[in-house]
């Protein structure tokens, strides 16, 4: 009954991963337009800073994807999750438009 001893601990990790990008993803939507309000931003800066993280999954899509193949999945997640973390960091730190797009396009 069941896989190998292994593929439980893979399935838990990946499920903690997803778990934590969706709260992270959730987080942003809501928190990063009343942030760029708070720092005196307006509606088209609001927009064009949202919508890099759209434009950056996108741009990024094929490239990860063969990073994946090179390096191995868990490795590029752990590799992500740092990268994230990073970026969100600097979200909440900075005050300049162009760092909240580039930094939103990474995460």
């Amino acid at each position: 009954m069941g896989g190998p001893a292994g593929s439980t601990a893979a399935i838990r990790f990946v499920l903690v991963i997803w778990f934590a990008a969706t709260l992270l993803f959730a987080a942003l939507v809501v928190l990063l337009p009343l942030h760029l309000e708070a720092l005196g931003f307006g509606v088209d800066a609001t927009a064009i800073a949202v919508g890099a993280a759209g434009v950056g999954g996108v741009l990024s899509a094929d490239p990860i994807g063969r990073l994946a193949g090179r390096l191995g999945p868990v490795r590029l997640i752990r590799v992500g999750i740092v990268a994230m973390a990073a970026s969100v960091v600097a979200i909440g730190l900075l005050e300049q438009l162009w760092a909240f797009v580039l930094f939103h396009a990474i995460v």
